[in-house]
């Protein structure tokens, strides 16, 4: 519950900066950035959705976790926004700097905490698969699909609704090294802040908690 306030009073702040910035200038150039992070919080919402019910049918849990994936790499996505940092409708480029990275900063949360979400769920169910192989996987998946919308301009949808051009268009970018550059690159940044907060977070606290009590023992 709390972090769903924190979410919404992001999201809110986002917004208003949108606004405020609609209002100054007298351009919508930036609206888009609203519609990115409702698709951002589209994969977020299915994981609580599997945490919050009890799904019977190993089937159905499948093809929603299938269509969770489809709409991941929109949260992390948000981060390439910042390739619209530069000075426009005489605004100053500040307001357009914190704006654009507390935007990617909501994606980057719904993105982890909707992993976390999908982990807990698959651990809860006893699904055994080995996580650490899937979490790098996920990554480089979320990479390719970074690519896939900002070089290629294509959305989760269009995998379902315009199958053939998008994979023929994925296949000619098989080609590319700028692909395999951008899909790896962002797959392992991915994954190594991912490792920080499932892993190294607690590590901090344990340390902090070890100092605290060395100190009360002295």
């Amino acid at each position: 519950m709390l972090l769903t306030k924190y979410y919404a009073k992001l999201f809110g702040f986002i917004v208003a900066l949108i606004i405020f910035r609609m209002v100054y200038t007298q351009s919508i150039y930036f609206i888009f950035i609203i519609f990115n992070l409702l698709l951002a919080f589209i994969p977020y919402l299915i994981s609580c959705f599997f945490v919050a019910n009890k799904i019977n049918s190993k089937t159905i849990s499948y093809l929603i976790a299938v269509v969770w994936l489809m709409f991941l790499p929109n949260a992390p996505y948000l981060i390439t926004d910042l390739f619209h940092l530069h000075k426009v409708d005489n605004m100053p480029l500040y307001f357009d700097l914190i704006f654009l990275l507390m935007a990617s900063f909501l994606g980057l949360l719904f993105f982890y905490n909707s992993i976390i979400n999908m982990q807990n769920w698959a651990i809860n169910n006893n699904i055994n698969i080995p996580f650490k192989t899937t979490i790098i996987f996920i990554m480089l998946l979320s990479g390719v699909g970074i690519y896939l919308g900002r070089y290629l301009r294509l959305n989760s949808w269009d995998v379902f609704f315009n199958t053939s051009y998008a994979f023929k268009i994925i296949f000619n970018s098989l080609s590319l090294i700028r692909f395999y550059g951008v899909s790896i690159l962002f797959g392992i940044s991915l994954y190594l802040i991912y490792e920080f907060i499932f892993y190294g977070s607690n590590l901090v606290v344990i340390n902090n908690y070890t100092k605290v009590a060395n100190t009360k023992r002295a």
